[in-house]
């Protein structure tokens, strides 16, 4: 136990930067993601200052769920009153470990080959800490967005573990005071990501609308991520607007800078797009956006 939950000055670590929501996509189409989904090994503890990280029995629990919803201990319901765990007065923001339950989640997975970089994203509530083949990897309360981390250096080919400590209780606790309901455990998808080691490692998009609604300009900002370990090819990046009826509308491609190794690269630009079809309620038009990147490992 790494006693993170009760530590007001951490609320993360070693985890990754935030990117928008999506996998990467093999040249079929396909994310490169493995679900780890399924039954889990699973212990419940009443306490925190109970916690075994490697318990003599373990138990079964299904992954995505809330283990108050699978029999272990309750599920609350508050607007005004924290629950009684969370500590008053000059304690604050201490979180009485006697009375945060935990549980611990384990189960293998096989990894065949480690061509790339290899990350996993999950979500828990409130907080956890990530342990790959018994060595601590990272720690986050982010309870309601996802917590990704970049596992490379901690797999190996064959079989692994990975074991996900969750705490019902943390000092970010505080932050989240709402009517809601409170409970806790791995509640979305757990998944394996398979990334290249030239990547687009984030993308944010806007259109800006001329006067009279009819044309559009289409802002790109794309960070492009190359390993410290591989040598840095010359990079092409292409978009391409992409309509309902699945015609390009628009398309450019811009050359990434050359940068050095373990460095991402930020480049920013704008695509003209005529006769915008504009989206409202009654016609909920949608366009896509489609971001490919090329490098070329011998270029003079």
């Amino acid at each position: 136990m790494k006693n993170y939950f009760n530590d007001p000055n951490v609320y993360s670590l070693n985890v990754c930067d935030k990117h928008g929501a999506g996998f990467p996509l093999s040249e079929s189409g396909e994310e490169r993601i493995e679900l780890l989904n399924g039954k889990w090994n699973f212990k419940f503890f009443a306490a925190a200052t109970m916690l075994e990280l490697n318990p003599s029995e373990w138990e079964e629990i299904d992954v995505p769920s809330n283990w108050q919803l699978k029999g272990y201990g309750k599920p609350i319901y508050s607007n005004i009153k924290y629950p009684s765990p969370i500590a008053t007065g000059a304690s604050l923001p201490k979180i009485n470990a006697e009375e945060n339950p935990c549980g611990v989640y384990m189960r293998t997975f096989t990894i065949d080959s480690k061509d790339g970089d290899i990350h996993i994203n999950f979500c828990a509530n409130s907080g956890a800490e990530l342990y790959i083949n018994g060595k601590f990897v990272g720690y986050s309360e982010d309870t309601f967005d996802y917590q990704e981390y970049d596992i490379t250096p901690f797999v190996k080919v064959g079989e692994n573990e990975v074991k996900i400590v969750v705490y019902r209780y943390t000092t970010g606790s505080y932050l989240e005071d709402q009517d809601m309901w409170r409970i806790s455990g791995l509640f979305r998808d757990v998944t394996l990501i398979f990334l290249p080691k030239v990547r687009i490692a984030d993308i944010y998009a806007y259109s800006e609308l001329d006067d009279n609604f009819e044309n559009a300009k289409l802002h790109i900002q794309c960070k492009v991520h190359i390993d410290k370990h591989v040598e840095v090819p010359a990079t092409h990046l292409k978009a391409e607007l992409i309509d309902a009826e699945g015609s390009v509308v628009s398309s450019a491609i811009v050359q990434i800078p050359k940068s050095k190794k373990g460095e991402n690269t930020t480049v920013k630009f704008a695509q003209k797009i005529d006769d915008t079809r504009l989206w409202s309620s009654e016609d909920p038009y949608l366009y896509k956006l489609r971001m490919t990147l090329t490098t070329v490992e011998h270029e003079n």
